[in-house]
């Protein structure tokens, strides 16, 4: 479980290094999640748990406007990341 979290932190670290020059030009990053608990929990239309969680603060205090896209499973959502539909 520690080996996930670490390797959903290095993504989001990926991408912010990726936008970090221009990340205020950005009109917003489109963040897969597919729900892994306590990673990502759905609470009614709010997304939470620990890495949800960094993702937010990280994203808010680079001023990175961003929104989260739910899919029921991962495979979903690595297809819709291959295919450059979220980010």
């Amino acid at each position: 479980m520690k080996r996930i979290l670490i390797a959903l932190c290095l993504f989001f670290l990926v991408i912010i290094a990726a936008y970090t020059s221009d990340y205020k030009a950005l009109s917003g990053i489109r963040v897969g999640v597919s729900e892994m608990p306590p990673y990502v929990v759905f609470k009614g239309d709010q997304v939470t748990g620990v890495s949800a969680d960094i993702w937010k603060s990280i994203a808010d205090s680079l001023k990175i406007q961003y929104s989260f896209v739910r899919f029921s499973n991962y495979m979903d959502l690595q297809d819709k990341l291959e295919k450059g539909d979220i980010d």
